[in-house]
């Protein structure tokens, strides 16, 4: 920050730029968030308290968004996430964080909220109540179906692209789901073939017919309480 006689004056900022910036809290989203040139800054993958090294990637009037490149000074709530694909994938946020402390900041977002958004800053908001196994609690899942070297996969976009990012496993959803959305894999990739032979797909440039491939996407979701599964194409 420069100063030219009692006024602040902003450095210019621009994308590819490298700055050092000090995480105060989280957005909704589970990004760090930094104030740099008297601007906020949002930093996927950082924590509060930390100290990290970022490159401006997107600049807006009252906002800038940053890439994480180094943890300077690392949150002492920091930990190794349990996913093998959590760097790359976009299906959660925060397991990084420990748990306590992810329970602690779903307390403070709710707070802020009602602050700021309802203007009703002496409402009590309690601790948030967690579970006794923070893992496999999910019954729902949307997963996108991508095409690469004419192999069909199912997976979870990178966040903020259209990346897929295939898995073997989920932390978030049941065990038992893995073998069903194999299943689903196999079946695709059966149906693909059956349209490459039919002609009716074009792999070189991706060109789909009518009757070309159609499915874009793959729910599931299960009831806990009766057990039965719906899959939605």
């Amino acid at each position: 920050m420069v100063f030219k006689g009692s006024e602040q004056v902003k450095p210019d900022l621009i994308e590819g730029q490298e700055l050092t910036v000090k995480i105060e809290g989280l957005n909704h989203q589970g990004e760090g968030v930094g104030r740099i040139a008297g601007q906020t800054v949002f930093v996927p993958g950082s924590l509060p308290e930390e100290t990290v090294r970022v490159r401006v990637t997107k600049i807006k009037k009252r906002w800038i968004h940053g890439q994480l490149i180094e943890v300077v000074q690392a949150s002492p709530h920091r930990i190794v996430p349990a996913c093998a694909h959590y760097a790359s994938c976009g299906g959660c946020a925060l397991q990084h964080l420990t748990y306590t402390e992810q329970l602690r900041w779903k307390q403070i977002t709710v707070q802020e909220a009602l602050r700021r958004i309802g203007r009703l800053p002496e409402v009590l908001v309690h601790p948030t109540l967690g579970m006794t196994e923070p893992w496999r609690y999910r019954n729902k899942v949307e997963l996108h179906v991508g095409l690469q070297d004419k192999t069909v996969d199912l997976g979870y976009y990178q966040r903020g692209s259209h990346q897929l990012v295939s898995f073997r496993d989920c932390h978030l959803i049941p065990e038992s789901w893995l073998g069903i959305i194999q299943e689903i894999r196999n079946g695709l990739q059966q149906f693909f073939k059956l349209k490459l032979e039919n002609g009716n797909y074009d792999p070189v440039n991706g060109v789909k017919t009518r009757e070309g491939f159609p499915v874009k996407q793959v729910w599931l979701r299960q009831s806990f309480f009766t057990g039965e599964m719906m899959v939605v194409w």
